[in-house]
């Protein structure tokens, strides 16, 4: 298959569509997400999250919500992670409480350089991605 060249600009590093920058985010549907997963049948949040993702396209919804609210649960547990659960819990029809709803998990700065972005982010947990994109570009 021949890739044009907006082909290739569509998956740049840093653009826009870039999985990676997007994954900061930790915004994407429970499809997406199990997308780009790399899953080997263990334990886990994202085999949670895939556990989920089934159990909802079975029509079995309160059990997908179940299974999600679990993970919620464990101790330690990523910033992102919790972002990604509560994205697929507002899929599935959840809202968290209003207080919870409004509270600040992580920041996402962004500064454009030439058709991409160096992008910083901050979480919750502690836990922090810089994403440099400027070096590949000069």
């Amino acid at each position: 298959m021949m890739t044009t060249s907006s082909d290739r600009e569509a998956h740049k590093l840093g653009s826009d569509d870039d999985p990676i920058r997007q994954g900061l985010f930790a915004c994407q549907s429970m499809s997406e997400l199990l997308r780009r997963a790399k899953l080997d049948g263990r334990p886990g949040p994202f085999q949670s999250i895939a556990d989920a993702a089934k159990l909802a396209g079975e029509g079995k919804k309160e059990e997908a919500k179940s299974c999600l609210r679990g993970v919620l649960s464990l101790p330690k547990l990523e910033t992102r992670v919790q972002l990604w659960i509560w994205s697929g819990l507002r899929e599935l029809g959840e809202q968290p409480d209003p207080k919870s709803a409004w509270e600040i998990l992580g920041v996402v700065f962004e500064v454009p350089m030439q058709g991409a972005y160096d992008t910083l982010a901050a979480y919750q947990d502690g836990t922090a991605r810089y994403l440099n994109y400027w070096e590949l570009y000069t």
